[in-house]
């Protein structure tokens, strides 16, 4: 629908320029003069008009297809959050304590073949939204519609996975001066950053925390220890 409007408008101003010289023109018929101008002046300063309105309707119809962009990601998020496969995952990893869901634990527990599909579960989460923050942190889709949504659910993430994260960090040996993003699942532990600092934020807290610099600098583990713990506290 928008990219209709987006087109009506492009063709409706076409029609309004063109009949607009049309009727210039006919006026040039009696004293060749417009404005001050001539014929040719004048046409070029029609052509000048012209394209400012078609740059402008451009602009309309892709600021149009952004917004629709975002929202069919946003869609996109909603439907595989709430896909039955992932709540049964979140059930999962929200019932067990964050030290047993380290990847190593999870599959020596479920080895046996009926079981095995769960030990990859903490690795499908975290997958999922690491992904998630990859789109919101690059504007692929809307980072505050995302957050106000989804916080409550991606700080309990945070919390119970962050001994998996760091435990396959560990086993990757990664340089410790490594932009966070680029680390293992960094723009899930963004995402968590951002969700716990918007909770934050909705119950007051200053700026400032106890530490005395900025809380977003503080790391993933100490600024999930920052009461409320989450959103049932």
């Amino acid at each position: 629908m928008r990219h209709h409007k987006g087109r009506m408008l492009t063709v409706l101003g076409g029609l309004l320029v063109l009949v607009i010289v049309i009727l210039i023109v006919n006026d040039f018929k009696d004293d060749n003069v417009m404005w001050g101008m001539t014929p040719p002046d004048f046409m070029s300063f029609i052509a000048s008009v012209s394209t400012v309105f078609a740059v402008g309707a451009l602009v309309y119809q892709i600021r149009l297809q952004r917004k629709e962009g975002e929202a069919q990601a946003a869609n996109w998020a909603y439907e595989k959050l709430a896909a039955t496969e992932f709540q049964e995952k979140l059930r999962f990893i929200f019932s067990r304590e964050p030290e047993t869901l380290i990847r190593s634990k999870l599959r020596a527990q479920f080895s046996n073949a009926d079981e095995k599909v769960k030990a990859n579960w903490a690795e499908d989460v975290t997958r999922m939204f690491n992904m998630l923050g990859y789109q919101a942190r690059t504007g692929a889709i809307s980072k505050d519609l995302i957050i106000a949504g989804n916080w409550d659910t991606i700080v309990r993430c945070g919390q119970k996975l962050v001994p998996h994260i760091q435990q396959q960090r560990a086993d990757r040996q990664e340089p410790s001066g490594l932009p966070e993003v680029s680390k293992y699942k960094g723009y899930f532990v963004w995402l968590v950053k951002e969700c716990k600092l918007y909770q934050l934020r909705k119950m007051g807290l200053p700026k400032q925390d106890r530490w005395g610099e900025d809380i977003s600098l503080i790391d993933l583990q100490s600024l999930l220890e920052e009461k409320p713990l989450h959103f049932l506290d």
